[in-house]
């Protein structure tokens, strides 16, 4: 978007996703951004991206780690993915919740619960499919497909995301 893009301090990020193994994750720092935001180098917002090996993650402040999930993607595999944020002063606390679809039933995986992160989502445009270098130019594209992505101005509650991924 060139459009600014102000997070609200409360919102839920969904969408479905597929991440494909590029060649260039072999290379050390790769960073693949399925939705992004930046203001500057450390005021950031990568809601959800995937690192080195298909390693899901966030980041909200340039300054600090990756967050990472525990998940790992498997490449060429459609997830359901939601995360929640509720900003608070310079914190963020984090849930992210995600299910592999496939054939049988797919059972949402709550990854981080209660998660709590240095920084808050950055005020910027809005990369969907892309991230943002530290100089605010287009980078770290999506490697693979994103699909019916939707950002609310509330946290909603596991049963809704539930009923989403059906």
């Amino acid at each position: 978007s060139e459009h600014e893009f102000l997070p609200p301090a409360e919102m839920t990020v969904e969408l479905l996703l597929k991440f494909v193994a590029a060649d260039q994750m072999r290379e050390e720092g790769f960073i693949s951004a399925a939705i992004a935001t930046r203001s500057d180098e450390l005021n950031c917002g990568f809601l959800v991206a995937v690192i080195d090996h298909g390693n899901l993650v966030h980041l909200l402040d340039g300054g600090a780690g990756w967050i990472e999930s525990g998940a790992k993607l498997t490449p060429g595999a459609w997830y359901y993915l939601a995360a929640t944020f509720r900003a608070q002063s310079d914190q963020t606390v984090i849930d992210t919740y995600l299910a592999k679809l496939d054939k049988q039933q797919s059972a949402l995986e709550h990854l981080l619960e209660n998660h709590l992160a240095t920084g808050t989502p950055a005020v910027g445009r809005l990369g969907i499919g892309q991230g943002f270098d530290s100089s605010t130019a287009n980078a770290y594209p999506w490697s693979g497909s994103i699909d019916e992505v939707a950002i609310y101005d509330d946290v909603l509650d596991v049963e809704t995301l539930q009923k989403h991924c059906q």
